[in-house]
């Protein structure tokens, strides 16, 4: 994933929910930073605030062909023909669509609110650089 020009591998990607919210590994400044996402989002955040964002088809087709003739006249009379003919082919068709949050503002006052101080204390206490995931493309 690159986010401002800047690469990031994502350990665990495929369980990020929503909301889900992490931080970044310490000592990660040179090389890609690993994004962990591993605390579960509040339902005050996500209420009447996620709308469905673009859908896309993603289609990918390959083809492998190979083939292998052989044919010998070395012996008066005698023919010996031989072939091998290997051909695989793969087609595949995904439909992805997006989740995301409405409103990141919705979202700044509800982590705002008093009930999550305990959440903000924490991530800005004990989380390097947190990230709060905003969207997720659904297989």
């Amino acid at each position: 994933i690159v986010v401002n020009g800047r690469g990031f591998s994502r350990y665990g990607a495929q369980t990020a929910l929503l909301g889900s919210y992490g931080s970044e590994q310490h000592l990660t400044a040179w090389i890609p930073p690993h994004l962990s996402f591993t605390k579960q989002p509040e339902d005050a955040w996500l209420a009447d605030n996620t709308i469905f964002g673009p859908a896309v088809w993603i289609e990918t087709s390959q083809e492998s062909r190979f083939d292998v003739d052989l044919s010998i006249t070395a012996i008066p009379a005698v023919e010996i023909v031989a072939g091998l003919d290997l051909n695989s082919s793969d087609s595949r068709k995904f439909y992805l669509k997006n989740i995301r949050l409405a409103s990141m503002f919705k979202l700044v006052q509800a982590l705002n609110t008093p009930e999550f101080e305990a959440n903000r204390t924490y991530m800005q206490e004990q989380m390097d650089r947190p990230r709060i995931v905003t969207a997720v493309w659904i297989l």
